[in-house]
């Protein structure tokens, strides 16, 4: 205990004193040094306060311009460094220094899962041949994993999560409309159509597929959160975001697309009328889809998607040389992982070892869980298993539960979150997604929303 510390309590304002303490009071204060008891000072309490509130709001809001910028990949640097990167190292430094400024007790989701990919990569790439990639791909899956944790941690609170989604949701439609405009007046600098792509466009993320997958999730949270807030202004949004989608070329994006707006519609019924409608609704549909693929010919659609009037078509679901290259890489992958360690060759190596066999179809795996087979081994498969299995049940458990303290006006459809969070796992089977800063994004959204908007806090 500090002399001035029980100063201040012995002579409390409101004590009663013996008339002969004047005495020992003097003593005390020439002990410590005044001669008046010291009072905390309130303005400098405000501006501590102040201080911290405006250490959170950095932190926030470079991490919402973080968010708006997602799509800015390109031009890339070395190991895939990109322009948006250039944000996203203030806003987790603003981050981590509002953390620990204000001494919060930090929450790591998804960390076993990441954990055991990075074991199972490190494992893979000190036994496979491209050893300095391997650990580099590494280093890359932490910086993601760091991003999605500075989102998760930030939006501890409704108002935080609300700027974050805002900020995703209205960059997203002004980015598809920058694009649409770009298709529209043929501008290849907004486009980034390439010759080997055909007419598929894929504004700056260098992959049409990447493009088509961050619309479809911005077509999902702008149905969770229901913004814009004008319905009709909402719904236009969404007719661009499909529009831009549909000119990706991207068969994994529409295959998203439906299967993450069935998904979402089904939980939506669910929620609201129980589960007998629910289930009469998934029965007719999958009563629908089987029909269609027993009397609807696959081959004789993409024929004449060939030799459609509309370059998007033809270029997208016209070119029936993706399904076969995907059948033949996979058998190429197969092939490797039985001539391979069951530990994986390690992150990056599989279109390596392709031209190591001279094989017909050298290629980096084209989904990300063959992809986590073969490279990281059986540790890595079960690892992209089990953060599929993590993210299902949080954003289940948001559409089941329903959230509080605030959340519910950000999150209003939360239903559109499971459509969104099954849609991506689905494009994962078809690509390689699971790599890409928006998806960890979503992973992240996800988390704190079943997390701090159920309250577990």
């Amino acid at each position: 205990m500090s002399t001035s510390g029980a100063t201040t309590r012995l002579f409390h304002p409101g004590a009663r004193r013996h008339p002969g303490f004047g005495a020992v009071e003097a003593a005390a204060r020439g002990a410590v040094g005044h001669s008046e008891p010291r009072v905390p000072d309130a303005s400098g309490a405000a501006g501590i306060t102040q201080r911290l509130r405006g250490g959170e709001r950095r932190a926030v809001i470079l991490i919402a311009m973080g968010t708006a910028l997602l799509p800015l990949l390109k031009p890339g640097g070395p190991s895939n460094i990109a322009p948006v990167d250039a944000l996203i190292a203030p806003a987790m430094v603003a981050f981590l220094l509002w953390a620990g400024s204000t001494h919060q007790r930090l929450r790591l989701p998804y960390l076993l899962p990441l954990g055991l990919s990075l074991v199972g990569g490190a494992i893979g790439a000190l036994i496979g041949p491209v050893t300095t990639s391997g650990m580099i791909a590494l280093v890359q899956d932490l910086w993601l994993a760091s991003w999605g944790w500075a989102i998760f941690n930030v939006c501890r609170t409704s108002r935080n999560m609300r700027i974050v989604l805002s900020a995703w949701v209205y960059a997203g439609v002004a980015w598809g409309t920058l694009l649409l405009l770009g298709i529209i007046t043929n501008t290849a600098l907004v486009t980034g159509v390439q010759a080997r792509n055909g007419s598929r466009v894929q504004l700056t993320f260098g992959d049409p597929n990447y493009a088509a997958n961050y619309f479809f999730i911005t077509i999902m949270l702008l149905w969770a959160t229901q913004r814009p807030r004008r319905r009709w202004v909402r719904y236009v949004s969404c007719a661009i975001l499909v529009v831009v989608l549909a000119f990706t070329g991207s068969n994994g994006g529409a295959l998203s697309l439906l299967v993450g707006t069935g998904v979402a519609a089904a939980v939506g019924v669910r929620r609201r009328w129980g589960i007998v409608p629910a289930a009469g609704m998934v029965t007719v549909a999958i009563l629908v889809g089987g029909l269609l693929a027993t009397n609807v010919s696959l081959t004789q659609l993409q024929d004449q998607a060939h030799s459609s009037q509309y370059a998007f078509i033809r270029d997208g679901f016209g070119r029936g040389t993706s399904v076969n290259q995907r059948g033949q890489l996979l058998n190429e992958s197969v092939k490797l992982y039985r001539s391979g360690s069951i530990f994986g060759e390690g992150p990056a190596s599989t279109k390596s070892r392709l031209i190591q066999t001279q094989a017909v179809f050298a290629k980096q795996a084209h989904d990300d869980y063959v992809a986590s087979l073969m490279e990281r081994g059986f540790i890595g498969f079960g690892a992209v298993l089990l953060l599929a299995a993590c993210v299902l049940l949080r954003a289940s458990g948001v559409a089941r539960d329903g959230l509080r303290n605030g959340y519910e006006t950000v999150v209003v459809r939360p239903n559109a979150l499971v459509g969104a969070a099954v849609g991506t796992l689905v494009a994962a089977s078809v690509y390689g997604v699971l790599h890409n800063r928006h998806i960890w994004t979503l992973f992240a959204i996800v988390a704190a929303a079943s997390f701090w908007g159920r309250g577990y806090e």
